[in-house]
């Protein structure tokens, strides 16, 4: 049975019910007038679409969309080439409208938040909605609009994981960069600190260790009091573990915790390989115990996608260089694909790139330096992930000297 179309904006289904019922003389609240409707679509098409067909995508309230052959049909009787340039004129004139609301705030400021929230709800389901919004968001970052900048996580349907991801990706960034530069992000730490979505987006996705000893790290504090189940639990504990070693602090009871962490628990594959990186570190007097974790790193990579591999090695061999543990990283290195077999976004793009200073220093400690130095020159220092710059570029000025001057560390 062929499958209705997917992923959507539903409102651009009714914008096609309403074309369509504008080209009739009659009312399509009558069943026998599906018939008519029927026959016109046929003489427009050539093609025949049943009553109970017609009336299923005009009459019901579905959970199964039409199919695109149905779509088609529909879209070419009203003049037009497909279901597919139907929607591309539909988000053409979204987007114009959004170009011109985002005119209208850069104008006028925000005056009244509920009308804010009411039109980001309308183009909650089009992806451009965060361009409307990051420009929103820089008035009353100017503006210094507290009470606005607390409610961005509460619009409904925006920040939803898996349907604007990427958008949600580097939105956050902005925001958070915004934030900073302005001085307001310790008004509301409390504010985001507390609240679901920017407990996920703010807290979990963006790991910011740039600013472990600063804003984040008070962020992680109100974190750890409203979330605390074991995904969040582990989380937290990972990242104190890394402030303490970082800035030579005692890592009690962090590495307790991690230690004693139930691993049968079902736990995102991000905390687990920091988890599993922090072990190692931690079992630098018994060799038996580090051949059992790397036995089973190398059984949890197996459960992982390219992506994720990738993503977690560069997490662990950062971890990993902290106490200059080279045959570690090899061993990480090696579980990591070096060039992406498919294509990728570029979140996976800058991950690749950071990970070549590592895998330089890998080559380097097992006497291939020649290679050391073509794999350092392969890094562009342009393309760092946002929240962690500090510490990817200082441990690339390490071991960019480390190959140039062994000397140097």
């Amino acid at each position: 049975m062929p499958k209705g179309v997917q992923n959507t904006n539903p409102e651009i289904y009714e914008r096609l019910k309403a074309k369509v019922a504008q080209t009739l003389i009659f009312s399509l609240n009558t069943n026998k007038n599906y018939d008519l409707l029927s026959s016109i679509i046929f003489e427009r098409t050539g093609a025949l679409l049943s009553n109970s067909t017609l009336r299923r995508v005009f009459q019901y309230d579905s959970r199964n969309n039409p199919t695109k052959s149905t779509l088609d049909l529909i879209c070419k009787s009203i003049g037009l080439t497909n279901w597919e340039e139907f929607v591309e004129k539909e988000e053409s004139q979204d987007h114009s409208a959004l170009t011109q609301l985002i005119s209208t705030f850069r104008l006028q400021g925000l005056h009244d938040h509920e009308q804010i929230k009411q039109i980001i709800t309308k183009y909650s389901d089009n992806p451009h909605v965060f361009d409307l919004l990051e420009t929103i968001v820089q008035i009353a970052i100017e503006r210094r609009d507290i009470i606005f900048l607390k409610g961005i996580f509460d619009f409904p349907d925006i920040f939803v994981n898996n349907k604007y991801t990427l958008n949600i990706f580097y939105f956050t960034h902005n925001l958070v960069i915004g934030l900073n530069q302005s001085g307001l992000m310790p008004e509301l730490v409390e504010c985001y600190g507390k609240n679901p979505k920017s407990q996920e987006f703010i807290v979990e996705w963006y790991v910011d260790e740039d600013n472990l000893k600063g804003y984040y790290y008070d962020l992680l504090q109100v974190y750890h009091q409203h979330k605390r189940t074991p995904e969040a639990l582990l989380f937290y504990n990972c990242l104190m573990y890394q402030h303490a070693i970082e800035n030579k602090l005692p890592t009690n009871p962090w590495a307790d915790f991690i230690r004693e962490f139930d691993e049968t628990l079902p736990v995102h594959h991000i905390p687990n390989g920091r988890r599993l990186a922090i072990l190692l570190l931690e079992a630098t007097e018994a060799p038996s115990s580090r051949t059992d974790i790397v036995n089973k790193i190398f059984n949890f990579y197996r459960t992982l996608s390219e992506d994720q591999k990738i993503n977690v090695a560069l997490i662990m061999v950062k971890l990993l260089f902290i106490n200059r543990e080279h045959k570690l990283i090899e061993t990480i290195l090696s579980l990591a694909p070096d060039i992406p077999t498919t294509d990728k976004n570029i979140n996976d793009l800058v991950n690749i790139n950071q990970l070549k200073i590592y895998r330089a220093y890998s080559l380097f400690n097992t006497g291939q330096k020649e290679s050391a130095a073509e794999k350092i020159k392969e890094f562009n220092p342009l393309f760092v992930d946002t929240f962690t710059h500090y510490h990817i570029m200082n441990d690339f000025e390490v071991i960019s000297g480390l190959i140039i001057n062994p000397e140097s560390d």
